[in-house]
């Protein structure tokens, strides 16, 4: 116990990014102009701080609210000085382009950033919690993965991203990782399917051979891209439902848009129908789960518990969201599948990337 507690930092907080970037003059330009960039975006404007532009990829189009678009080279070519804001997932690149354009004075990143987390976990947070970190850490079956919760709280608690980046192997994704390898006859239950992006991510891992995929999304206007999703890629097997997951069938709010859609017990935003997992699945036998989603992962997992224990299906769980999933669930799942071993690997170098992978 006392091994682990000397792993975590005691340092003080990085300074305030916001501050920092306040106290700059140069031009701020946000590199990216996927999801993540857009939320760095709007995050940006609440706080009334202005954006000069987006960087990307040489011979990339991409038009981001009539905002400039350019690339480092175009720049450096007409020699401006400025900023850079990182705005996806692969902070790993940090460490080279500065030194690769010269006329990058600083490079910004939040090391956290989905669903609204901006701030750092409180030292006193963890340390009123310590003991039941330390248990999840004692659940782990390897010192990967030991690693990557230390490097989490360590991130989360510093600011510093440095901790995640030191022990990141390299980018992997929930259907092609070190801990499991999908098949041709995969029954796939995605939970929280957004537009189809995961079911993507898995046609190109199994060379699109597989028994059956149920894909399940509660936001109206995700499902709809969802549908067109499937129809354009003309799937067969799979079932779409229009639904939020939680541990029994019932009414709950909804709030969010996009990735950021979620469901919850407070009384804000609109009500949608939510029912357990192991009522859509029913008796029908299932080989891997994902679950990517903020609020409710617990009480998903709470209400697909009998299905775990009929089917011991692979799952891949988002888990680096909050401070509290690796507190909860870890432990949730070794009660309910005492078999289960449990890994922790970053899918890329954030802390929100860090997922929860389950084999029996």
């Amino acid at each position: 116990m006392q091994e682990f507690y000397s792993l975590i930092v005691k340092d003080s907080i990085e300074n305030d990014v916001i501050e920092q970037i306040r106290k700059e003059r140069l031009p701020l330009y946000i590199w990216g102009c996927g999801e993540i960039a857009h939320i760095l975006l709007d995050y940006m404007e609440d706080k009334n701080i202005l954006i000069a532009g987006f960087i990307v990829d040489a011979g990339f189009q991409a038009n981001v609210k009539n905002y400039l678009t350019t690339t480092f080279d175009k720049l450096r070519e007409v020699g401006i000085q400025y900023n850079l804001l990182m705005g996806h997932s692969q902070y790993e690149k940090m460490r080279i382009i500065k030194d690769k354009y010269d006329n990058i004075q600083n490079v910004f990143y939040f090391v956290s950033l989905c669903y609204g987390q901006y701030e750092p976990i409180p030292l006193d947070f963890y340390e009123r919690n310590k003991e039941l970190y330390f248990h999840t850490y004692q659940l782990l079956e390897d010192d990967i993965s030991r690693n990557c919760l230390v490097a989490y709280l360590n991130t989360r608690i510093s600011n510093n991203i440095e901790y995640v980046l030191d022990c990141f192997q390299g980018s992997q994704n929930y259907f092609r990782n070190d801990i499991y390898v999908v098949g041709d006859n995969e029954s796939y239950v995605d939970v929280g399917a957004y537009d189809g992006d995961s079911i993507q991510e898995f046609l190109r891992e199994c060379n699109r051979k597989y028994a059956r995929i149920t894909a399940i999304e509660p936001n109206v206007k995700n499902f709809q891209e969802l549908e067109h999703f499937v129809k354009t890629k003309g799937l067969e097997n799979i079932d779409l439902i229009q639904c939020g997951t939680w541990k029994e069938n019932t009414l709950l709010s909804a709030s969010g848009e996009n990735q950021n859609f979620s469901v919850s017990e407070c009384n804000k935003g609109e009500t949608i129908s939510v029912r357990t997992l192991d009522d859509i699945i029913d008796s029908k036998e299932i080989s891997l789960i994902k679950i990517n989603f903020y609020q409710g992962v617990q009480e998903t997992i709470l209400g697909g518990s009998q299905t775990l224990r009929r089917c011991l299906p692979k799952m891949a769980i988002a888990i680096g969201f909050d401070e509290w999933a690796l507190i909860n669930i870890p432990p949730l799942l070794k009660q309910i599948v005492p078999e289960y071993k449990l890994y922790l690997r970053y899918n890329s170098s954030i802390p929100a990337k860090l997922v929860l992978y389950v084999v029996r």
